[in-house]
């Protein structure tokens, strides 16, 4: 095995992943903390505090989402928060660019312009899918064709075909969004006031959305020829580029 490579649950199957090295991306720490006491990999996790803290990077093409590429946005989230907007890379009206949340009743959200700012599509599940102050992995994940919602290995929701494109938007954003400002979710900016870690984005499909289930992950990411971002907040916001 090279060295740096590390095997991979891929849709199943055990892969090898080899060493990838990349341009890390520049984190901006805007008052997140760090905490040792409670996380999922590693030494710490990062932490928000509902009001003003967030974490920043300028806008890339890395992170622009579409309903023809496959995508995974995955994260390990704790949170007690009823609603916020917790990643994501919008424009200032929201209407641009997409966006992960969560709203009450234990629901996740995921929100994706329509790439000239005329309108959303919000995909959020009829019911609860997590419990409070619990860590809890969440992964939106598109085939290019189709989307899904997973919370903690079960899908939450599907779509078979959609299209929709979030590549206009730009302010990425951990911590918060810029709200939404039309349609059922017509509301926000919200930040998000709870723990993180380990925050991969990926131009793959790393969990096969046409399946109900998968295993979560039972170590800290890697990164590959798919990562874009990848974030284990061990103290620190970097961008692990391998």
């Amino acid at each position: 095995m090279p060295l740096g490579a590390a095997k991979i649950s891929y849709n199943g199957f055990q892969v090898t992943a080899a060493a990838v090295t990349r341009t890390p991306k520049t984190m901006t720490n805007n008052g997140a903390t760090f905490n040792s006491g409670s996380k999922v990999f590693g030494t710490h996790s990062v932490s928000f505090d509902g009001t003003n803290d967030t974490i920043t990077t300028t806008a890339s093409s890395d992170f622009a989402l579409t309903g023809d590429s496959p995508f995974t946005v995955e994260f390990w989230f704790n949170t007690a928060d009823t609603i916020a907007e917790v990643i994501g890379q919008q424009t200032i009206n929201g209407n641009d660019g997409w966006s992960i949340g969560i709203r009450s009743s234990q629901r996740v959200l995921f929100v994706l312009g329509d790439g000239g700012g005329s309108s959303i599509s919000v995909l959020v599940p009829s019911t609860g899918n997590y419990s409070d102050n619990t860590w809890t992995h969440g992964a939106v994940v598109c085939d290019g064709v189709g989307i899904a919602i997973f919370v903690d290995g079960s899908r939450v929701y599907h779509l078979g075909t959609w299209g929709h494109d979030g590549s206009q938007g730009n302010s990425f954003y951990i911590g918060r969004g810029h709200g939404v400002s039309s349609g059922t979710y017509s509301d926000g900016p919200y930040y998000y006031n709870g723990l993180m870690d380990e925050l991969r984005i990926s131009t793959s499909e790393r969990y096969d959305v046409s399946t109900s289930t998968y295993t979560e992950p039972t170590s800290a990411f890697t990164n590959d020829a798919d990562t874009v971002l990848l974030m284990h907040f061990d103290n620190n916001v970097n961008d692990d580029g391998g």
